[in-house]
């Protein structure tokens, strides 16, 4: 059984979220546990619809997880998971402080699919202890506004969990330096990743590399993404004309700009802005 030396959990009211979000926060705590506590082995209670997804992030101390006959020890800085598949059972031999909060919904596996979650624990830097605060504050509103702002800070704690470059402690200065960039001058039209490997001093390959690893998607990616986002807003905001929206976008070629922007949003530029879709 758990010996609690320090216990604060909230749980969201109803067992299915009222919001109609494909990812909802359920519940999170904060416990230090005394030596010799023990949860499990159990399976999580599963939802009506859709499973469930538990994250530890480790504060102080040291504990452990299991999986099937596998025992991981969690130390600080360390995360863990749980999915509502796995058998529920840690504990710790010495004194262990940990927050941890737990996810549902209908989206929940296609989004976790895309993260770099692995079963065993991993070094994600520093609990972001100030956001479970602010989480804890979130489900304390009961109203589908509340879950909504519970859900966007529980997201935001898993995806630093899983990628600890864009912890501020763990930040890739070379990244940084690559997006700031890329932010500046993505409305010019000669600029590309080769220009910008120029700037940072760099192989094109290896900054591929690492910016991918780091954000989970190519520089190219994300500077055609961040074009085709300022676009929609002069869709939306102005009256100027196609091509010359493209032209202030980053784009020499107007029909080239109508197929980039058809491919990501699924419709064109002028469907865009005749039907308003934003």
């Amino acid at each position: 059984m758990l010996i609690p030396i320090h216990e604060d959990i909230r749980f969201r009211p109803s067992r299915e979220a009222q919001a109609q979000l494909p990812i909802s926060a359920r519940s999170l705590g904060h416990r230090i546990l005394a030596p010799g506590s023990v949860e499990g082995p159990r399976q999580l209670a599963k939802p009506k619809r859709h499973g469930m997804f538990q994250l530890f992030w480790c504060v102080t101390g040291q504990g452990w997880i299991q999986y099937d006959k596998q025992r991981y020890p969690i130390k600080p800085n360390d995360v863990a998971i749980y999915t509502s598949n796995d058998a529920h059972h840690f504990g710790c031999d010495s004194e262990w402080e940990f927050h941890w909060l737990t996810l549902d919904g209908p989206g929940l596996v296609d989004f976790f699919s895309h993260l770099p979650f692995k079963q065993q624990p991993q070094n994600a830097g520093p609990c972001p202890i100030s956001l479970f605060k602010a989480l804890h504050q979130a489900l304390a509103d009961t109203s589908k506004q509340g879950e909504c702002h519970a859900a966007a800070i529980a997201i935001e704690i898993c995806c630093r969990a899983a990628n600890p470059s864009q912890n501020h402690n763990m930040q890739d200065r070379l990244i940084e330096q690559a997006e700031h960039l890329l932010q500046e001058h993505f409305q010019d039209c000669e600029w590309n990743i080769n220009r910008l490997a120029d700037e940072l001093n760099i192989h094109r390959s290896k900054l591929s590399r690492r910016f991918l690893a780091a954000k989970g998607t190519s520089p190219s990616q994300y500077l055609q993404a961040l074009r085709i986002q300022h676009a929609q807003q002069m869709l939306e905001c102005s009256q100027l004309s196609i091509a010359k929206i493209a032209h202030a976008c980053g784009f020499n070629d107007p029909d080239y700009f109508s197929r980039s922007f058809s491919k990501m949003l699924g419709v064109s530029p002028r469907q865009f802005r005749k039907s308003g879709l934003n």
